[in-house]
């Protein structure tokens, strides 16, 4: 449903900060307007909270009327962040009202998506799991994302979506990498007892909780003690953490040249 404002400013000012805000400029006694409502509110339901539809009576808000050089209704303005980017006159279609729309708002699959990073930067696979397993169409960059989320809550099932990633994408060199991590995961038991296997295990279990910092400075110190551990599974394990963090995160960074100078020394 419409807002009726009656603070400009919290309603639809403040309000554009968080979300679309169309204003709706409109006059009891203009016929146009009083069937384009129906349409308008239709179509803000449609949205799901996409965006707000908010309804000015310029009979009650000359003053509104006049800053936003009103001089015939319905006439429609979206607020983006504050301010107005955009605007049409006269009552339209619902098609060419989704037409109007269509550009200042963000599509669902880039929502989700920027949920999904934010959620696995916090660490929290199973909100990035939710944010993306409903989209219909999955680009490259969301399989990976949900690779990181199944290697924290079922490594055995990374390979599913790592599959879906073909060669030589941009981010083939990150699924590669989640692979790797999830057979050095399932396979941790089988590695034999020896002075650094608590320490390797330790670094194998922070990577699966996602916590790459700890997993390579674990796996660091496993390579500093014993380079050819386990056929060198502490080396290959830390390739792969690189791998999903590409090489100019900071974290790669730090650490590369230190792992080069034990690796090759």
């Amino acid at each position: 449903m419409a807002c009726d404002v009656t603070d400009f400013d919290s309603e639809v000012l403040r309000r554009s900060r968080e979300l679309p805000v169309l204003v709706d400029f409109w006059a009891p006694w203009c016929g146009p307007c009083l069937q384009f409502v129906p349409v308008l509110e239709g179509l803000a339901a449609e949205a799901g909270g996409r965006w707000a539809l908010a309804k000015v009576n310029i009979d009650e808000h000359p003053d509104l009327a006049t800053t936003f050089r009103v001089r015939s209704v319905p006439m429609v303005i979206l607020f983006k962040d504050g301010s107005p980017v955009a605007q049409f006159l006269g009552a339209r279609p619902a098609s060419q009202v989704r037409d109007f729309l269509a550009p200042h708002l963000a599509l669902p699959e880039n929502a989700a998506l920027a949920e999904a990073r934010d959620a696995l930067a916090a660490r929290q696979p199973e909100a990035v799991r939710k944010a993306l397993e409903p989209l219909e169409e999955k680009d490259d960059e969301c399989w990976v994302l949900l690779s990181q989320a199944w290697l924290a809550i079922d490594p055995a099932r990374v390979k599913d979506c790592t599959d879906r990633i073909a060669p030589g994408s941009k981010w083939s060199s990150a699924a590669e990498g989640l692979q790797l991590l999830s057979v050095a995961i399932l396979s941790a038991g089988t590695i034999p007892e020896s002075p650094p296997r608590d320490r390797y295990l330790q670094g194998i279990e922070s990577a699966r909780q996602l916590d790459w910092e700890t997993a390579l400075e674990s796996l660091l110190a496993v390579l500093q003690e014993s380079p050819k551990f386990a056929n060198g599974s502490a080396a290959e394990a830390i390739k792969a953490v690189f791998r999903v963090l590409g090489p100019r995160h900071p974290l790669v960074e730090k650490h590369h040249r230190t792992f080069s100078s034990l690796l090759y020394c």
